[in-house]
């Protein structure tokens, strides 16, 4: 078993996607953080806390498809276009699915905290209308780049 910590992984297009995801939930942390150390997220404005946690999420995108695309480029594939849209869909259709599905037992127990099931759909589609062109533009970058 000499070497297998540097052998090439079973499935590179999963652990690409699922480090791309870290990356930008990573950056999304870091970003959140600095901004409550400074003062800029206000707790009496949740609706616009929960708009900014989306834009920075989504603009992360980027980031995910870079170090997608970067470790794909690294393991020897040549399918970047894959891992960009594993990368793009797979964060924004898992959180999307649990906003739902929390959303629906909420609205059925009758709580008063629910977001219209309008405002679910149009955040799910600005996500991905931002998401994924960002995630792509990044997997480019991260694929043509010569820095490996």
């Amino acid at each position: 078993m000499k070497g297998e910590v540097f052998r090439k992984p079973d499935l590179p297009i999963l652990l690409c996607t699922l480090t791309g995801i870290g990356v930008q939930c990573g950056f999304m942390l870091y970003v959140m953080i600095a901004t409550i150390i400074i003062g800029f997220i206000n707790p009496y404005f949740r609706y616009f806390n929960f708009v900014y946690a989306f834009f920075i999420l989504s603009t992360g995108g980027y980031f995910n498809g870079y170090v997608s695309a970067t470790l794909m480029k690294f393991f020897g594939a040549t399918e970047w276009k894959l891992a960009a849209s594993a990368s793009a869909f797979m964060l924004p259709s898992g959180i999307a699915a649990v906003f739902i599905l929390v959303d629906f037992i909420e609205y059925f127990e009758k709580a008063n905290q629910f977001f219209p099931l309008t405002s679910v759909a149009f955040f799910t589609a600005l996500w991905f209308f931002i998401t994924v062109p960002l995630a792509y533009f990044g997997a480019y970058v991260g694929f043509a780049s010569t820095t490996l």
